[in-house]
């Protein structure tokens, strides 16, 4: 490893701060992580979201009480959090407490079975969800369905472009403007 040295030769060595499982008081496996406008920093956890504001960590559990596998950051700073068949929003409330908000009801998502929502993007103005199944295209409030062939076991923007892998079936492209 290599470490940089300031002009008398000193070695400067990076500032790491290790934070342990009793920080943090959860489960020790992270699946995501997203910083909001502010700097604070959010982690998706088996334990729900795990949120560091720089001195202290707070957690927020989802209404089913299940892993949060995704999140998101909105260009606005709205934090975007899916689960096991749940996704919402994580905000603060007046007294600065952190909590979870449900978009199921509002998106009539109530019968649908999502399962998890392993990754989130934000993408030309709205938010897609990624489950195995479908992905979950989030505009002014509706929610729209894209049903994978096989799977969707992956998905990420390259150069403005959402490409998608559908196992066995290929990469695709994907453009919400036109679904």
């Amino acid at each position: 490893t290599v470490f940089p040295q300031d002009s008398s030769g000193i070695l400067n060595k990076p500032k790491i701060t290790h934070f342990s499982r009793s920080d943090f008081k959860a489960d020790p496996q992270f699946w995501t992580m997203t910083e909001d406008n502010d700097g604070i920093k959010y982690f998706g956890n088996n334990d729900g979201a795990l949120i560091f504001d720089g001195e202290k960590w707070h957690r927020v559990s989802l209404p089913n009480h299940s892993s949060v596998r995704s999140l998101s950051t909105s260009p606005s700073g709205q934090i975007f959090a899916g689960g096991y068949n749940e996704l919402g929003v994580i905000e603060k409330d007046s007294a600065g407490n952190y909590y979870f908000r449900s978009l199921i009801e509002s998106l009539k998502l109530d019968d649908q079975k999502l399962e998890n929502l392993w990754q989130a993007h934000q993408f030309k103005d709205r938010v897609i969800f990624r489950s195995f199944n479908e992905l979950i295209v989030i505009s002014d409030n509706t929610a729209s369905h894209i049903t994978s062939n096989q799977s969707f076991t992956h998905s990420d923007i390259v150069q403005n472009t959402l490409l998608v892998q559908d196992s066995g079936q290929g990469i695709f492209s994907f453009d919400p403007e036109n679904m």
